[in-house]
């Protein structure tokens, strides 16, 4: 979304010449919040939560699926993993967050899940049938969005958190506490001030 925002900022500040947005997914830009609550409840693809593209775009290339993999900011180029070279005048690294990865021994190839992108979700969505046991590391919006939604579908959940009351933080309190409340209400169990070794 950093990439689509600078482009469309470019534009609209009268920036004319050519622009190359580049991205490892194969997706165009879409909107992340549903992520964690409406595709991993439906049966949601790229067209549901794709950001419609302003006509100030339409002459913007778009190189998706294929991750920047070096850089070499004398010679103005960046390497992309298909080998190709791409030559810039100015570049804007616009990558966004990602989630921690944990570092367990002996992780399975298969159901241990993060939640940046629309595959991350989808991937997970295949997984949540009722009666599943999902474990969500992270009380934050998305693991409680997540937790809620895998409860909706019927799997038992249990959120992990480093904190005392899940969303503390952001929600203060009285809101923190009536999250918790709520998720429990419908068969979330936390464990909280949690810390994993």
């Amino acid at each position: 979304m950093g990439g689509l925002r600078a482009a469309e900022t470019l534009r609209k500040s009268g920036y004319a010449g050519p622009l190359v947005v580049i991205g490892d997914e194969p997706h165009a830009p879409y909107n992340r919040p549903p992520l964690s609550k409406e595709v991993l409840a439906e049966d949601v693809n790229h067209a549901a939560v794709a950001f419609p593209l302003a006509e100030i775009l339409d002459d913007v290339e778009w190189v998706l699926g294929n991750a920047v993999v070096a850089s070499d900011l004398h010679a103005h180029t960046v390497t992309l993993a298909d080998g190709t070279s791409v030559e810039y005048s100015s570049l804007i690294i616009a990558t966004g967050l990602r989630p921690r990865r944990l570092n367990l021994p002996g992780q399975p190839a298969h159901g241990v899940h993060a939640i940046r992108t629309l595959d991350d979700a989808m991937r997970l969505r295949s997984e949540l049938a009722p009666g599943a046991r999902v474990v969500v590391f992270g009380a934050g919006f998305i693991g409680c969005e997540a937790a809620a939604t895998a409860t909706k579908l019927g799997c038992t959940v249990t959120v992990v958190g480093k904190g005392s009351i899940p969303m503390l933080r952001p929600l203060g309190q009285q809101l923190a506490e009536d999250v918790q409340r709520r998720n429990e209400a419908h068969g979330v169990t936390f464990i909280s001030n949690a810390c994993l070794v």
